[in-house]
């Protein structure tokens, strides 16, 4: 477990495949209690302390979750009663219909989302005697704990010298301790060798710009201006309004994951926009919502691995195919605004006419949440220009789309002809793109060099293989029959690591 730690002087130390990897990239000595405590993984809590106040809370919120259950079962059995039906009967029909709103079309003309703000509402808990005796047993019986007593009866799951060793490590503000971008691997870089990492993003003028000020304020009321006129014609509902509405949003945060597995020193790291109730969180969820189902119609599309082993479970494999596939780099951040709008309302346009007012909509919230995506890091406020953010909620279905357009007008599209008979099967996650190739290599080659040609802002590395190849998370293996086999696949990075069980 103790892998690559120290000094610059040693930061080639054989690291320890498939086991949680501390790796020191800062100049700071780690000690064996500081690798220790770290190697049980950032997620990993130790034993808190026992207040009385917290449990009460905790009790009471409880409380209310039994109160709901108890307050929505009562409701179903009034209505079951109000149409003759079993409360059994009155639950098989709302299960009905959660799955036919599940797939009914999320439209502004034929049916809304059932997105909805979280619900504040809270039944009056003496109107169920014996949740509420329960509640006050149990918080009478927490006020006569002894908190010390309490304390001191639960063993800590962590030694004196490793819990020192984690308030060294927080006192210690000359260090950043991150996980890798890939692997569960944990890196410890100096702070000025993070802020370089950071800035080396950030620094890049056609993806991102300096702001002067904070601008939270001037682009709710801009939001809220497009909800109002959305809301006022029809075009959402109610509770959308709601769910959308800017009410005192967080602002975003930026930082980066290094990229431990390209072994590249120093590190390049992984753009991540932290933007919990931030401004168009909602928004981009509501957008999300509408792309997704564009998305699963498209020929190439691959949901998960699941999937794509299914879909390999019927292929078979001729001696004179390749097995290749395709990266797309930096995806996210290098689709242009006006590229990805455009590809996005080709698809939307294909609802037909009677969708234009909800089109329109949906391509006026998508350009701001684009063009609105702000955050701060180390003082400063930025945007970013180009591209979208790496943790929007509407991310891998606008760069699902925007690739979706390029593999129907441009993969096959005409200019590309003499290389679309080679082609035997075409799938992609996101970014991700399995092709069986029949051709040479030479062949491939070349229509990667003209993928690579193009106006999109597009670029591919590839990688061919005969026999096997590394694709997600497993590999893919001809079998002298041309059947597939496959089997588990982990990065040389990967540590394949679980919460500690000892962790609270």
């Amino acid at each position: 477990m103790v892998i690559n730690t120290g000094t610059p002087a040693n930061r080639d130390t054989m690291m320890v495949l498939n086991q949680p990897q501390v790796i020191n990239l800062s100049s700071r000595s780690l000690n064996t209690h500081e690798i220790s405590v770290l190697t049980k993984g950032l997620s990993f809590i130790p034993k808190p302390k026992f207040h009385k106040f917290d449990w009460i809370k905790d009790v009471n919120l409880f409380t209310r979750k039994i109160a709901l259950h108890k307050f929505h079962s009562l409701q179903m059995e009034k209505t079951a009663k109000r149409y003759d039906l079993a409360p059994s009967d009155m639950e098989c029909l709302n299960t009905l219909i959660t799955l036919l709103e599940e797939n009914e079309d999320d439209t502004g003309n034929t049916g809304y989302t059932n997105l909805r703000p979280k619900s504040t509402f809270t039944p009056h808990i003496g109107e169920y005697s014996n949740i509420e005796t329960f509640c006050m047993l149990v918080c009478q019986e927490i006020e006569k704990l002894d908190e010390f007593s309490v304390n001191a009866s639960v063993p800590h799951n962590i030694t004196k010298n490793e819990f020192q060793a984690l308030k060294n490590l927080g006192d210690d503000k000359e260090i950043v301790i991150k996980k890798a971008d890939k692997g569960g691997n944990i890196v410890v870089l100096g702070l000025e060798q993070y802020k370089k990492m950071v800035l080396t993003i950030l620094e890049d003028s056609t993806t991102y710009s300096v702001l002067t000020c904070n601008p939270t304020t001037r682009f709710s009321a801009e939001l809220t201006l497009i909800l109002m006129d959305a809301h006022s014609s029809g075009v959402i509902s109610d509770k959308e309004y709601d769910f959308m509405k800017p009410i005192s949003p967080t602002l975003a945060t930026f930082y980066a994951l290094p990229k431990i597995h390209k072994k590249i020193q120093p590190p390049p790291g992984r753009p991540i926009v932290s933007g919990c109730m931030n401004l168009t969180q909602n928004s981009s969820i509501y957008i999300d919502r509408i792309l997704q189902k564009l998305v699963c119609q498209l020929p190439s599309y691959i949901r998960d691995s699941k999937q794509m082993l299914n879909f390999l479970s019927s292929c078979t494999i001729s001696n004179d195919t390749l097995l290749c596939s395709l990266d797309v780099e930096s995806l996210y951040s290098c689709i242009p605004h006006d590229l990805g709008l455009k590809h996005v309302k080709f698809y939307l346009e294909t609802r037909g006419d009677a969708h234009s007012k909800h089109t329109k909509f949906v391509l006026q919230l998508l350009q701001f949440v684009l063009t609105h995506n702000f955050f701060i890091f180390d003082r400063t406020y930025y945007r970013q220009v180009t591209g979208t953010a790496m943790g929007t909620a509407m991310a891998p279905s606008y760069a699902n789309l925007h690739l979706g357009w390029w593999e129907q007008f441009v993969v096959n599209g005409p200019d590309l002809i003499d290389f679309q008979s080679s082609i035997i099967e075409w799938k992609r996650y996101i970014d991700d793109i399995f092709i069986l190739w029949r051709g040479s290599r030479d062949t491939f080659v070349n229509f990667v060099e003209r993928l690579n040609n193009n106006q999109l802002n597009l670029k591919f590395t590839y990688e061919i293989q005969e026999h096997t190849l590394n694709f997600l998370d497993f590999s893919v293996s001809r079998l002298p029959d041309g059947h597939v086999a496959t089997t588990l696949f982990r990065k040389e990075t990967a540590t394949n690591n679980l919460l500690n069980w000892r962790s609270f």
